[in-house]
C-alpha cells in the first residue's frame, strides 16, 4: 500500500501557502512601483514554485527512508519556527 501523494507534499503546501502570501503583499510593502509589481509578482511565484517542487522531492526522500512520521515531525518544526518568525515580525513588538 503506497503512500498517498498527498501526503508526500504536505511540506511542499505550506511552502505555497507562505509564498503566495509573501509574494502578493512584499511588493506593496517594499515600495515596488506599480508598473514593475508583474515583474515581481513573476519573479515570486517561480521561487515559490521551485521551493514547493523542492519540498516536494525532499518529502518523498524523507518518507522513503525515514517514514511519514518522521515528515510529519520535520513539517511541524518547519511550521512551529515560521510561526515565530510571524509573531517577532509583528508591528510594536520589542526586538
Amino acid at each position: 500500500m503506497g503512500i498517498p501523494t498527498f501526503s508526500r507534499s504536505a511540506c511542499s503546501c505550506s511552502v505555497w501557502v507562505v509564498g503566495d502570501l509573501r509574494g502578493r503583499v512584499a511588493p506593496a510593502r517594499l515600495g515596488v512601483a506599480v508598473d514593475e509589481r508583474p515583474a515581481a509578482q513573476g519573479v515570486a511565484d517561480l521561487v515559490m514554485g521551485l521551493a514547493a517542487a523542492a519540498g516536494g522531492a525532499a518529502a518523498g526522500v524523507v518518507v522513503e527512508r525515514l517514514g511519514y512520521a518522521r515528515l510529519a515531525h520535520l513539517c511541524l518544526i518547519g511550521a512551529v519556527l515560521v510561526v515565530i518568525a510571524g509573531w517577532s515580525a509583528l508591528p510594536g513588538r520589542r526586538r
